[in-house]
């Protein structure tokens, strides 16, 4: 059996939104939903390899993506030696691909970074842009930012650089502490 995932999309049966893997071609027809209804990607991932879901086994299918971002954070543009494109939710998936259950199958590769340092470790960066800030980071700092889990130090480099942005704004982070403070648990 085949599925696909649905991120932050309402359930055609509950009427809540969520995140879901469904069975079909589209996330909106009843009796199609085969997990739970999660809150979002940080807790489905995990039901997924409980219940012996091979991620490879999965298609993400970008039209069943409904970004909850909104219109100002649909597009995010990743640049090393090359340039790849991402909504957030399957940046996100990205993120949770990167963890050590899931299937090198599903990574998409971002490439080679470039010879730019990044702004957190200095280490050779890729160059993450959205419509609001450019930054230089590199994959595992990219992925941390996207699941919300950046350490505290991390957080305060990009703030004194960049001041408040979408991705580290006061629903994600402490702005006296820098603490996360929505986290997608990392995976282990």
């Amino acid at each position: 059996m085949t599925g696909k995932i649905a991120t932050q999309c309402i359930c055609p049966n509950t009427g809540k939104t969520g995140s879901f893997l469904f069975e079909g071609p589209s996330h909106r027809e009843k009796d199609t939903r085969l997990s739970p209804l999660f809150r979002d990607l940080g807790e489905l991932f995990p039901w997924l390899h409980q219940n012996y879901w091979k991620l490879s086994r999965l298609a993400l299918d970008g039209s069943t993506y409904e970004s909850s971002i909104g219109n100002k954070h649909t597009h995010i543009e990743i640049t090393g030696k090359h340039t790849r494109q991402f909504d957030p939710n399957t940046l996100l998936a990205q993120a949770f691909a990167s963890e050590s259950y899931v299937s090198n199958s599903y990574k998409i590769p971002l490439g080679e970074p470039s010879d730019t340092p990044s702004e957190i470790s200095g280490a050779p960066s890729f160059q993450y842009k959205t419509n609001e800030v450019t930054l230089q980071l590199t994959e595992e700092e990219i992925y941390r930012l996207a699941r919300r889990d950046l350490r505290p130090e991390e957080f305060f480099k990009l703030y004194k650089a960049h001041g408040i942005f979408h991705e580290i704004h006061d629903d994600f982070y402490c702005e006296t502490t820098g603490e996360a403070i929505q986290p997608h648990p990392q995976i282990h």
